[in-house]
Parts: structure tokens; C-alpha cells; sequence
């Protein structure tokens, strides 16, 4: 493990928001208001708190 790694995983290992556990932007919240059915793409763009609220 090198040292970039190291420091991840301390500041992910202390962050409670790390990995989705975030609220989503509030334009995601909105979209279930505007469209009620479809399907979702996750491009891996961010931590995948936007990804979490859609599931």
C-alpha cells in the first residue's frame, strides 16, 4: 500500500458522509417530481450519493 493509498483510507475510514452516504444535489431530488419511471445511468461520476437516492 503506498502512501496516497494510506491517506484515503484514513480520511474515508473517519468521514461518515464517505461513499453515498451524502444527501444528494438538490436538482436529483427534483427529477422523481418531473419524471416518474425510467431508468438510470451512473457514468461513476462522484461517491454515488446520487446514485444511492435513485435506488
Amino acid at each position: 500500500m503506498n502512501v496516497v493509498s494510506k491517506k484515503y483510507d484514513e480520511i474515508y475510514r473517519k468521514d461518515s458522509n464517505a461513499f453515498g452516504a451524502g444527501v444528494p444535489i438538490k436538482i436529483i431530488e427534483s427529477i422523481p417530481n418531473i419524471i416518474s419511471n425510467g431508468l438510470v445511468l451512473d457514468i461513476g461520476a462522484g461517491q454515488g450519493r446520487n446514485t444511492f437516492f435513485f435506488a
